[in-house]
């Protein structure tokens, strides 16, 4: 695709507007991302190639920041972009473009500020006092030296916490492009056998580029936290390969400008995944076991939706003998009843018949106990049974 195909695409894509607030959000949301995912992986390898030439890339910057700024599901989408366009600005700030720095730079300053108001600020706890705390954010209204990494740091942070609404082939990608592209330019570390050693001895078949002759870049702490945080997701979320070189590449930068914090998290990530290392078996089951599940979830689940869609059918043959297999064991005690009153009364005809009928005593009264009861009618049939 061309830049006017981009161009048409992303005017098309400005139609859909669809307003997040219901409690499908996520699955709606991650649809419609992953509809268009290799239409977005298009624009942000256009936009990382032809960088250098404002002309081209300036009107699909600003149509991806007209999306973002039109809020719901098409924010989500242009927060995609981000991760790419930090390892482009960077990139092209190393190499002093400064046409091409102002257009990233718009970019993320328009971005940086709608995300700390829309957040809005953070009060301090009434009960007990606030031992951690993240922002509240200045607002900040130009590019310096001091304020460039805080901005990226913040916008990153958004694109880590919205991460499971976007789709995972663009986003854990590019996620993962950038921190190697950060990391790996203009040096020629040695090689590890770190991927080696987690991946079963399977090596990645994907060539990446080499950035040992670009210039290079500068980092921050905070920044790359916020870029271990997304490769980290995307080692769990269909890009463990290109995720575990980014981390060796982030760990080797980091022990190199002697980042102690950076150095903690991926010492521990790669301990973590030393101690257990995925074949080829494991990370198949890991990553596709997740997606199943969840689709048997959806489908089993039980909501009013579903049961309104759910029509059940109106020509429901109707059994007839339905009633009388209702309470079979009450038929059964009935029937049983009914027979041992019916054989009462022929008894009672019977002896009187055989004038037997003075042997029951007159004087007892009506109301007899059950054990008299069983006896006489076992005397009367013992009668019985002797004249016949």
């Amino acid at each position: 695709m061309n830049g006017e195909q981009l161009q048409d695409f992303l005017t098309d894509l400005s139609k859909t507007y669809i307003r997040l607030g219901s409690r499908d959000d996520l699955e709606v949301t991650k649809k419609f991302l992953d509809k268009w995912a290799h239409n977005t992986m298009l624009c942000a390898n256009y936009i990382t190639i032809n960088y250098r030439d404002v002309d081209l890339v300036q009107p699909l910057v600003a149509q991806i920041l007209a999306l973002y700024y039109r809020g719901g599901i098409l924010r989500q989408y242009a927060l995609q972009f981000i991760p790419s366009f930090i390892g482009t600005y960077l990139y092209a700030l190393s190499k002093k473009q400064q046409k091409s720095v102002a257009v990233f730079e718009v970019f993320f300053l328009a971005v940086y500020n709608e995300e700390i108001l829309e957040r809005g600020s953070e009060l301090e706890s009434l009960v007990k006092k606030t031992t951690v705390r993240v922002g509240p954010y200045p607002t900040i209204e130009s590019f310096t030296s001091q304020s460039k990494f805080l901005i990226l740091t913040r916008i990153m942070k958004s694109v880590n916490s919205s991460v499971v609404y976007m789709a995972t082939d663009v986003v854990c990608r590019h996620v993962c492009l950038a921190a190697i592209s950060i990391s790996e330019s203009g040096f020629s570390f040695p090689g590890t056998n770190f991927v080696c050693k987690v991946m079963d001895s399977e090596q990645s078949c994907e060539v990446i580029e080499d950035h040992s002759k670009k210039p290079r870049q500068q980092v921050n702490s905070n920044l790359l936290l916020e870029l271990l945080t997304g490769v980290y997701m995307a080692f769990f979320n269909g890009a463990p390969d290109i995720a575990i070189r980014a981390i060796d590449a982030v760990h080797q930068r980091a022990q190199y400008e002697i980042l102690a914090e950076v150095v903690l998290v991926t010492s521990a990530i790669r301990n973590s995944l030393l101690e257990s290392p995925l074949s080829k078996e494991k990370r198949d089951e890991l990553l596709c076991s997740r997606n199943s599940n969840m689709e048997k979830r959806r489908k089993g689940l039980v909501t009013t939706a579903s049961l309104r869609i759910r029509k059940m059918p109106e020509d429901i043959p109707v059994q007839p003998e339905l009633k009388e297999k209702e309470h079979p064991s009450l038929l059964e005690e009935g029937s049983q009843i009914f027979l041992t009153v019916t054989g009462m009364d022929n008894l009672k005809r019977r002896v009187s018949a055989l004038g037997l009928h003075h042997r029951i005593h007159r004087n007892r009264k009506c109301s007899v106990e059950a054990d008299d009861v069983t006896l006489l009618v076992f005397k009367l049939r013992m009668s019985l049974n002797f004249y016949y």
